[in-house]
């Protein structure tokens, strides 16, 4: 479903990651993990096709994201950030209502069945009360979900969510990493960079740990990267608890 090659990332010579190679099936949750400026959000604005590679390619479906029209490519995947500023004026429900986009025609006229879409993308994140609620109202742990909403809304094949559990409190970061672990299991590739290690790691079933200091970044079964001391060598100054998916 998602596939790079030869993949390198970063700001003009500067390669931040480079030779990344991996390959993610439908249904695949992967959690990207690596300390700051170990090119986490770089490389998912890269995957998404949002900014180019500095070579390799990044494909999904067997299409090159970075050949895609926008339309074409906001078919495919969708993108929750954390940087929810803006849209004030607009309401909760249009926020959402924002996702059916790649779908509608010049005149952005929302079908029935673009409606039901976005009701359901209401309800599946349990945002009903905030439907009619101005986005510029809402706090940040309110907007993030919101945005999780359009993203569900959109209905791609993948998701690409970059720190989606910032804002929210433990309860809010348990129910959405449950939330996004349904939506795997449902057949979505889900790709997500976080801190928040203990609920990702718990409902993963890929990690890619990028690595600093390498500039590298290893992708495989979190049993595999555990056992192997991936996680250690990207975060040198802690240690890793394999029992309690924590650091010390």
């Amino acid at each position: 479903m998602v596939e790079a090659k030869g993949l390198s990332v970063g700001y003009g010579n500067n390669v931040i990651l480079q030779e990344v190679d991996f390959s993610l099936p439908c249904g695949c949750m992967a959690v990207l993990l690596g300390s700051n400026g170990s090119g986490k959000s770089t490389l998912l604005s890269v995957l998404c096709g949002n900014a180019k590679p500095q070579k390799g390619t990044v494909c999904i479906s067997g299409k090159n994201v970075h050949v895609c029209s926008g339309r074409e490519l906001a078919k495919m995947v969708s993108i929750v950030v954390p940087d929810t500023r803006g849209a004030g004026a607009l309401t909760v429900k249009e926020i959402v209502a924002l996702g059916r986009y790649p779908y509608t025609g010049i005149f952005g006229r929302l079908t029935n069945q673009d409606e039901e879409f976005i009701s359901k993308a209401i309800e599946t994140v349990g945002i009903g009360d905030l439907k009619y609620r101005y986005f510029g109202t809402l706090s940040d742990g309110e907007r993030q979900k919101v945005m999780l909403a359009r993203a569900v809304a959109q209905d791609t094949e993948v998701i690409f969510l970059d720190e989606p559990t910032a804002f929210l409190d433990v309860g809010g970061k348990i129910e959405t990493v449950k939330l996004l672990r349904k939506f795997a299991d449902r057949g979505k590739t889900i790709i997500l960079s976080t801190h928040d290690l203990h609920s990702a790691l718990s409902a993963a079933d890929t990690l890619m740990v990028a690595n600093k200091q390498k500039r590298i970044l290893t992708c495989g079964s979190k049993e595999t990267l555990i056992s192997e001391g991936v996680l250690d060598a990207a975060f040198p100054n802690l240690t890793f608890l394999p029992d309690s998916l924590t650091f010390i």
